[in-house]
């Protein structure tokens, strides 16, 4: 997509797609860029005007990774500038690349990956650098390739962090009750 994407003309959540209308300065022509509901998580349905515009010039990329590998888009978590991109991960947790447009000059990916076991009030937590990449759409897509294939390649025993004081947040639920409210994700397409 060209860098020259001026004014968003119009953003509808329909179901079953997520369509985008974007207006070409160049050309005056319309763009009309549409995901399937099923490949977004709307949580929070958070939306931000100045951050969307940030990702408009990118969302085709993003769009065809998701579809590719069976991935959840999940705009601004926690009212953050990021798109997670969310699935599980074949060793068991969940697991994420977050994608922050943080100006025209820069584009900022993180992975996370994380497992609870309830029976020992544990999450264990793995996450990757932050790699900072140039605003083109083929080298987020090069990143985000790259970035999957990281996090799926994570052993278990390969942990950033170890939270073994979860206790008291999740004593209140049953093990049942604790699981049911953990998001079911996607299982990855490698």
């Amino acid at each position: 997509m060209h860098n020259n994407i001026v004014m968003l003309v119009a953003v509808l959540i329909l179901a079953p797609s997520m369509v985008i209308a974007m207006s070409d300065d160049e050309s005056g022509q319309n763009s009309i860029i549409e995901i399937p509901d099923r490949y977004f998580e709307y949580g929070n349905n958070y939306n931000n005007p100045e951050y969307d515009r940030r990702f408009y010039p990118y969302f085709e990329t993003i769009k065809e990774f998701v579809i590719r590998h069976n991935l959840l888009i999940h705009k601004y978590y926690h009212d953050g500038e990021a798109w997670s991109l969310l699935f599980q991960h074949p060793n068991g947790g969940q697991a994420k690349i977050d994608i922050w447009i943080r100006n025209e000059n820069e584009i900022e990916i993180q992975t996370f990956w994380w497992r609870d076991e309830y029976s020992k009030w544990t999450r264990f937590l793995k996450w990757g650098d932050k790699q900072l990449i140039a605003p083109d759409a083929q080298i987020l897509s090069q990143a985000l390739s790259t970035s999957l294939r990281e996090v799926l390649d994570w052993k278990p025993d390969e942990w950033t962090t170890i939270a073994n004081d979860c206790q008291e947040l999740w004593s209140p639920y049953t093990k049942e009750e604790f699981e049911a409210m953990t998001p079911k994700w996607p299982l990855v397409k490698p």
